[in-house]
């Protein structure tokens, strides 16, 4: 496991119809908040998604944080100077902004 490959993992799950959302870490298919570890979770914003697949693939925490600094790297570099869940839920952030992120953060990793 690698920054870049969990990250390719997050785009991966996040790219799914439905699977990216905002102002939660995740939802179930009832749009309930939900943990980003639950079982019943099936939506994800940025982060929760980038935390589910280190989980899912076993990274370790240096991996796990290396990925949370490239996002960051590449928020800020598109001035947003806040935190990832801040971008993430920003008004006019779509999926597509989010996986554009996730795409330039592997491409640094």
């Amino acid at each position: 496991m690698s920054a870049k490959k969990l990250l390719a993992s997050t785009r991966e799950l996040l790219s799914k119809e439905g699977a990216w959302g905002q102002h939660a870490f995740a939802y179930d298919d009832s749009d309930e908040r939900l943990h980003w570890d639950d079982p019943r979770a099936c939506t994800w914003c940025l982060e929760g998604g980038i935390k589910f697949s280190a989980r899912r693939c076993a990274a370790t925490r240096r991996h796990f944080s290396e990925a949370m600094s490239l996002v960051n790297a590449e928020l800020v570099s598109l001035g947003f100077f806040g935190s990832i869940q801040g971008g993430n839920d920003r008004r006019d952030t779509t999926r597509k902004d989010v996986l554009a992120v996730i795409d330039r953060a592997i491409a640094k990793a």
